[in-house]
Parts: structure tokens; C-alpha cells; sequence
């Protein structure tokens, strides 16, 4: 337990979009426990007990029940993942005969058909399991009764080869508030090479016995499928984190409803899903999140991290906040990251007056540090409190559609009229206008230098083409432009921009063969 130093307690200020797409999912369970992964052409949910198959445009293409593609019962806690690198689809469920259940699509179309396995885990039941995709197997941790992790063979699953094999590791050096929940590293949208050890991620409470500060450990974990004996879970490495409070008072009774003393599970005390891991030229990072009481007050905000590792490093601490701008609670979330550095985090939301609802926000990347720098927008508004038991569920998902590694996709629970719990899926993307902040697309850089009277001078030496101006607001709106500006060897061009009301703006300079952008303070 300790002071909340990263905690954002105002709402950014930037505009995001609505939600590009969006439709009510499957519902019906309790909890649903919404799980969802969006391919080239068709969006798939699981929840408990069954699965969908719609296409880009919300259409149900086929609805069946977990146990008809994975065999067995449908015992829930499902997962599905689109593998993009193999264009193939991941799907899994639990069993109460300590299995579990996975499938691997035969071919790029959710609807067809499935190779299945029953992996056996031993003598304690894979609670509440997480996984993830990485260049040497699937990757899956589980709530067992030890800290153990496990491993399938994922060349031979795509192949469809009834010998795939699973590998178990027990994770060293872990400590506990009894929910042994660690997190796979999960790559969505670049493929690290072959030989690139997958790391397991889990949080550290100082109040958990043990912990002297609250940090992050990392485990690398390497395969080798020929003598498998050979694989290899590493002693643990730390990273310093700020202070924050995983536990909540109450049991599972935590998040505050409007009219009725039946509190949510705030799901505590675990890494939500996924680790998100894409690579840059320059370096790689890791996104992910969990939840915290940022008061003690069981008043619940999102700690989330963005991890940085250069070539042949370890994993650091690049940028992290608590994302709790108001007294409502936001819990649940799941966070992942775009091709240009762009960050989206998605979450429930609850509060004395606010049913519980979905929303997210976003941080550009070339914002301040530690801040979710857009205005949080809402998916969906709730319309009723859950009454009769405390469970809202353990999963929810956001995912990136590989059509275009920019399109952010997200299911989460809600509260619709007369107390049901509903799931919603949705898509969002972050205004055209910001996306080509981290591009390099030349090496020369864009000085941008205040001149006032909110006029500006523009400079890049050495250039010798043509460009066009052009300013945006953060609606996206293009309002003003200028066009086929003569350079000559360098651009020194001074932008008048006292004519817009007080706010940020983003400068671009522009020609066919490159995009360079700036954003602005107009006082």
C-alpha cells in the first residue's frame, strides 16, 4: 500500500473519434467473461458458453457453443486470438477435468474448420488462463495452485499435428496475495525472430509478504522443441515502479453502483489482458495494465505501463500513469498500442451515479508522458445495476485489425435495462491527423518556433522541394492549408495562426514523398 504518485486525476483534452463500428455482442452468461479478436475479415467473440462469428460490419456469419469447436463441455473462460502471422485462429477453453481445450482454425476463416487439443495441466484446476502468441509456441499462465506457466507447440498446431507437444514451467521467486495470475508477452502485431525469448510479467504488491516496493518482475522463458528439456525459465529480473495499491477492502464486494449496496468484483490483484508487444526501429515496447484502489477507498483506477528494451537489453520502465480523472471507478481495462506509438485503453466504468458502462481513451505519441492525453469518450452508457451477486467478470479484450496495424477493436461487459449484463463491440481509431507523428519518413527534422502572437516559424534546412502546409484541429479537421510552397535549399516560412480560438492544433508539412508534424498551443 503506498501514495498513488502517477495518478492523472483530469480527463485529456484531445478528441477522439466515436467508435468507427460498433454492435451489441453475445450476452446471456454470468458472468460473460467477453473475450475478442478481429482478423483481415471477420470480428470473433467467446463468451461463456458460446461463440460468434460476425464480419466487419457487425453481420452474424455463425453462433455456436464453446464445446462444438473444442470438444468436451463448455466450461468457459474462453479465449480467442487471431495468429496473423499464420492466419489462423486460436481459440480455448478451460475443463473441470484440468484440461485445456484449445483449437487452431484449419484455414484464415473463422468459420471453418478447427483442429482440436485437450492439454492436460496436472492436479490443480487452470482457473482464469491468459494467452498469447510468440514465435516458438502459444503461450498460456492460468490461477493454478502453484506459479506455474506452460507452453504449446505452435508450428505443429497450425499443421494440424495430433503430436503437438506443451511444456510446463514453474515460475520462480513469485509472490502472492494467494491468485497466481502471471502474464505472457503477446505478439499481435510484429513477430519477434525465432530464438527471442517470450517473457512472463506479474505485478508486486508491497503489502504482499515478501515485496519490499512495489515493482514489476520479468521471466524470459526460451523453447526447444527438439530436446524439450532443454527450455529454460530465467530467475526473475525487477523493474521499479511507482507505489500503488492493488488490494481493495470488501472481499470481491469493491465498485460502487448507483441505488443498490451489491458492489462489482474489481478484479484486484492481477495483470489484465494482454501484454501487447510490437517492435520499432529503435526499440521494442510492451503495453499493459491492471487496476488499483488510487485513495484506499475501494475508489478503483487503471496503473498502466509502457516497457521499453533496446537490442540485447532487459526490459525498462518507459512511462506509466493511473488513469482515475474523476470519482467514478474504471476497472477491467485492456490496453494496446498502434504502428505509430498511438496508445488505446478501453475499461468499465462505475460509479454512485454512473452505471456500469464501457469507455476508453488514448494517448498520442507524441504527448507528455504518463498521460492518457485525449478526451475519454463513451462506447456505451450503462442503464441499470447488477443486483444478486458481485461477479462482473475477469476478461476483457482489445486487439488491432492487421488490415491496417491501426484500427483498434475492443468487447467488454456492461449493465443494459432491467439488470441484464451485456457485452459490446466496437472499433476506434485515432484522428488521421495525429497518426504520422512518429513517422520517419525523412531524417531532416521540423522546427516549429513560437514567434507570438500565436504566429509560428517553420524551418527545415536542406530540403530543396516543394511542400504544403496543412493544420488540423483535433477533431481531425483540416483549417487552413497552404499549398506548393517554394523552399529553395531550406523552408523558413512563418504560419499566422491568431485567427483560431485558444487550444492544440497539429502543423504537418507535407510533399508525395514525405510528412513531418508538429503540435501547437494556440494561446
Amino acid at each position: 500500500m503506498g501514495l498513488i504518485l502517477v495518478w492523472q486525476k483530469t480527463k485529456g483534452s484531445g478528441v477522439l473519434k466515436s467508435p468507427t463500428l460498433e454492435w451489441n455482442g453475445l450476452s446471456g452468461a454470468n458472468p460473460p467473461d467477453p473475450s475478442g479478436a478481429v482478423g483481415p475479415n471477420h470480428y470473433m467473440q467467446m463468451v461463456n458458453s458460446q461463440y460468434r462469428v460476425f464480419d466487419k460490419t457487425g453481420t452474424i456469419l455463425k453462433t455456436g457453443s464453446l464445446g462444438s469447436l473444442l470438444g468436451g463441455g463448455n466450461a468457459g473462460d474462453p479465449i480467442v486470438l487471431y495468429d496473423k502471422f499464420a492466419d489462423r485462429w486460436f481459440i480455448s477453453q478451460f475443463d473441470f477435468s484440468n484440461n485445456l481445450q484449445v483449437a487452431v482454425s484449419q484455414t484464415g476463416d473463422p468459420t471453418g474448420a478447427y483442429n482440436s487439443y485437450a492439454f492436460n495441466v496436472g492436479a490443480s484446476f487452470p482457473d482464469y488462463p491468459k494467452y498469447s502468441v510468440w514465435s516458438d509456441g502459444y503461450y498460456v499462465t492460468s490461477n493454478k495452485s502453484g506459479n506455474e506457466a506452460f507452453v504449446m507447440e505452435r508450428d505443429k498446431m497450425i499443421a494440424g499435428d495430433a503430436g503437438a507437444q506443451m511444456i510446463q514451467f514453474n515460475v520462480p521467486s513469485l509472490s502472492t496475495a494467494g491468485f497466481f495470475s502471471t502474464l505472457p508477452a503477446h505478439a499481435g502485431s510484429t513477430l519477434p525472430s525465432v530464438g527471442t525469448p517470450n517473457q512472463i510479467f506479474y505485478f508486486q504488491d508491497n503489502s504482499w509478504g515478501g515485496v519490499g516496493s512495489d515493482h514489476i518482475k520479468v521471466w524470459d522463458v526460451t523453447v526447444d522443441w527438439t530436446t524439450t528439456s532443454n527450455s529454460t525459465i530465467s530467475s526473475p529480473y525487477q523493474i521499479a515502479v511507482s507505489a500503488f495499491d492493488s488490494g481493495f477492502t470488501g472481499g470481491w464486494d469493491n465498485i460502487t453502483q448507483p441505488g443498490t449496496s451489491v458492489k462489482l468484483d474489481a478484479v484486484p490483484e492481477a495483470f489484465m489482458f494482454m501484454a501487447n508487444y510490437r517492435e520499432f526501429s529503435t526499440h521494442n515496447s510492451m503495453v499493459m495494465c491492471h487496476s488499483v484502489d488510487v485513495d484506499n477507498t475501494n475508489h478503483a483506477g487503471i496503473r498502466w505501463y509502457e516497457l521499453r528494451q533496446t537490442s540485447g537489453s532487459d526490459w525498462s520502465l518507459y512511462q506509466e500513469g493511473t488513469y482515475a480523472p474523476d470519482g467514478d471507478s474504471r476497472w477491467l481495462g485492456s490496453i494496446n498500442m498502434d504502428k505509430y506509438g498511438n496508445i488505446a485503453m478501453a475499461y468499465c466504468v462505475s460509479g454512485a451515479s454512473t452505471y456500469p458502462s464501457l469507455r476508453y481513451t488514448g494517448r498520442w505519441a507524441g504527448g507528455a508522458l504518463g498521460e492518457m492525453t485525449y478526451l475519454e469518450q463513451s462506447a456505451i452508457e450503462g442503464s441499470s445495476s447488477k443486483s444478486g451477486d458481485n461477479r462482473w467478470g475477469d476478461y476483457a479484450q482489445m486487439t488491432i485489425d492487421p488490415s491496417d496495424d491501426a484500427t483498434f477493436w475492443h468487447t467488454g461487459p456492461y449493465m443494459y435495462a432491467g439488470g441484464s449484463v451485456r457485452t459490446r463491440i466496437f472499433a476506434l481509431t485515432f484522428p488521421d491527423s495525429f497518426l504520422s507523428i512518429a513517422d520517419a519518413y525523412m531524417s531532416k527534422t521540423l522546427v516549429v518556433g513560437y514567434l507570438g502572437n500565436n504566429q509560428f516559424n517553420l524551418t527545415i534546412g536542406d530540403l530543396n522541394e516543394e511542400v504544403n502546409i496543412n493544420v488540423v484541429n483535433t477533431l481531425g479537421q483540416n483549417i487552413k492549408a497552404v499549398s506548393n510552397i517554394n523552399t529553395g535549399r531550406d523552408l523558413n516560412y512563418q504560419l499566422d495562426l491568431s485567427e483560431f480560438s485558444a487550444g492544440y492544433y497539429i502543423i504537418n508539412v507535407s510533399n508525395s514523398n514525405f510528412k513531418k508534424a508538429h503540435k501547437v498551443w494556440v494561446k
